[in-house]
């Protein structure tokens, strides 16, 4: 049953910025590089100084931010203000790509990073989400991973990883390494559909779903 807060909550509206969104602000990292480098110039040293000072921020604010969003209730609010810190970061870093403003906007870009997690509204102190029965995830894992269980799946995703090295040893063609580099896409859906699932299983109840996933995070990251 749907609490009196959450009466407008959308299930589709989450697939669907989970859909959008997905790995957006990790993939401003490889864009970000190539543009300083060849476009602006700058140094290696100086885009691994930014990047790599961006990166340990991140880790290290992630799991308090978690923590903030399991007591926060404007989460709609938060995914609006991480989202608007992304898009001004982006902007700044096209129209004045030098050290300090872009130093700036990828420790705000870190610090205003938010857990997957916080985008489900439905499972803020868990009181959505009943003891048993299926997750109702509307993609394909989320959807099998009540009847085919999380470890044949979680086997799954690791296994590709593997396969995934050794494939791209085969060849130096493009097309060849482009087929491959879905591969990660494979693997990464099976993760980010899983890691909520389970931590939602571990954590029912305790209103520290994000913190528990964010620490998770941290983990990934290290």
């Amino acid at each position: 049953m749907t609490p009196a807060g959450n009466r407008r909550f959308n299930p589709m509206s989450l697939d669907a910025i989970n859909f959008l969104l997905a790995d957006v602000r990790g993939s401003l990292g490889p864009y970000l590089n190539v543009f300083l480098v060849t476009q602006q110039h700058w140094s290696q040293s100086q885009v691994g100084w930014v990047t790599t000072i961006g990166g340990l921020l991140s880790l290290a604010v992630q799991t308090p931010i978690g923590a903030a969003i399991d007591e926060t209730r404007a989460k709609r609010g938060a995914i609006v203000l991480a989202l608007a810190v992304l898009g001004i970061g982006a902007a700044i870093i096209y129209a004045w790509p030098s050290f300090w403003p872009v130093f700036a906007v990828l420790a705000g870009i870190a610090v205003h990073s938010i857990p997957a997690g916080a985008i489900d509204l439905d499972r803020k102190h868990d009181a959505a989400v009943p003891a048993a029965g299926p997750a109702g995830y509307g993609i394909l894992v989320g959807r099998t991973a009540d009847t085919w269980g999380r470890k044949p799946l979680f086997l799954a995703g690791f296994a590709i990883l593997p396969i995934r090295a050794v494939l791209y040893t085969l060849s130096d063609n493009s097309f060849w390494l482009v087929g491959v580099q879905v591969l990660d896409g494979v693997g990464a859906g099976i993760f980010g559909a899983l890691t909520p699932l389970v931590i939602a299983d571990i954590m029912r109840g305790t209103g520290r779903y994000n913190l528990a996933q964010s620490a998770i995070a941290t983990m990934v990251g290290v």
